[in-house]
């Protein structure tokens, strides 16, 4: 069976950023705004000591660097508290990914302050 977090990560070696750290599973991509997946916060683990903290480390990430703070949210990683405290802070979706096939994957992209996408 094909794992999808590893072909997640496989991806990163073709999409290269200039940073990428990985902080409990949330890999951080820096690549000074090329494109989202190497300029964002990719969610590959539905558990994190402290959300709320983590969520301001990733926002700390980004401003430091002057990028705004995206959050890529995959389908295939349950985050409904997460996608709830996103909402709360002010992030909507403002796309969404679906693979073609018979691989069930959507990923989503969270901007803060963006217009709101509704996803079914």
């Amino acid at each position: 069976m094909l794992n999808l977090i590893d072909l997640e990560l496989a991806s990163y070696d073709s999409w290269t950023a200039f940073e990428q750290i990985d902080r409990q599973g949330w890999i951080l991509r820096f690549a000074d705004g090329a494109t989202k997946r190497a300029n964002s916060a990719n969610i590959l683990t539905p558990h994190h000591d402290n959300l709320h903290q983590a969520i301001a480390d990733c926002e700390s990430f980004f401003t430091t660097r002057s990028q705004p703070t995206i959050f890529r949210l995959f389908s295939f990683v349950e985050n409904a508290r997460l996608h709830s405290m996103l909402a709360d802070a002010g992030y909507c979706f403002v796309d969404l990914h679906l693979a073609p096939g018979n691989i069930d994957v959507k990923t989503a992209t969270t901007y803060k302050g963006k217009p709101s996408l509704n996803i079914e």
